[in-house]
């Protein structure tokens, strides 16, 4: 693809691609892993709620990673230059204090929006954590294939951010301005899919809006994708930890 036609595609194949994924595939995965579980539930001792989750999310990242590479290959993105960027070994020692930087502000934010929203009642934190996408990535840890969760989520979280900040910036790379705005609204949109309404993605949304901007502007200004993926793993990490407590801090704010 010669530049002036990638300049004009680019945005469209990722914008549509990124739309089948998450509207059409996963929705595919999230039947075909049901359906195959439920057949299988007979003579288990794990929940078949514990089974599903762990393979949704390892089926809905294999096809993640396939839309990755399809989109490299149509896009002749640079995947290895933007994997290691400008890379300082410093950045290693920014991971975590980044991440939990992020929860914070993501979770100040979602924390308003509920005060604010006027059906909102006490004790709905930890339940809005625990519905439609988000809840299987909640219960991945438990489970007899728990011991799989850790490679599951890096597949997963990697090929994400190597979609929105590697393969959308690439896209957009005419105008870095439209580029971080345009992948920042993309993924934000997606939090909500396959979630049961507008107010269980709140928090994935105000995670979204944190996370979006920050590593699109950091990855413009050279960042690796590696270090994003590993901001990305530890802020997930962080915020299932910490959902518990999250929980029984906001029953505290409502009921005071």
């Amino acid at each position: 693809m010669n530049n002036a036609a990638a300049i004009i595609l680019g945005p469209i194949i990722f914008l549509t691609a990124t739309a089948i994924y998450y509207l059409v595939l996963t929705r595919i995965a999230d039947r075909a892993v049901l359906d195959l579980w439920l057949k299988r539930r007979a003579g288990r001792t794990e929940s078949v709620e514990d089974q599903f989750a762990v393979v949704n999310i390892a089926v809905a990242a294999v096809f993640q990673v396939a839309t990755v590479a399809l989109l490299v290959v149509l896009l002749d993105v640079p995947l290895v230059a933007l994997m290691l960027g400008d890379f300082d070994p410093l950045l290693l020692l920014m991971v975590v204090p980044l991440a939990l930087a992020e929860l914070s502000l993501a979770s100040m934010l979602a924390g308003l929006i509920m005060m604010l929203v006027p059906d909102m009642q006490a004790g709905r934190w930890r339940a809005m954590m625990d519905a439609g996408w988000l809840r299987s990535f909640m219960k991945i840890g438990t489970g007899e294939r728990r011991a799989a969760a850790p490679a599951i989520l890096l597949v997963y979280i990697a090929a994400e951010e190597t979609l929105f900040r590697g393969i959308g910036l690439w896209a957009f790379r005419s105008n870095p301005a439209i580029a971080a705005m345009m992948t920042s609204l993309a993924f934000v949109a997606v939090q909500c899919v396959g979630m049961p309404s507008w107010r269980h993605a709140i928090f994935p949304v105000a995670g979204a809006l944190v996370m979006g901007p920050a590593h699109a502007l950091l990855a413009l200004a050279g960042a690796p994708l590696l270090f994003l993926i590993a901001v990305h793993l530890t802020f997930f990490l962080a915020a299932i930890a910490t959902a518990p407590y999250l929980d029984h801090h906001r029953n505290r704010e409502y009921t005071s």
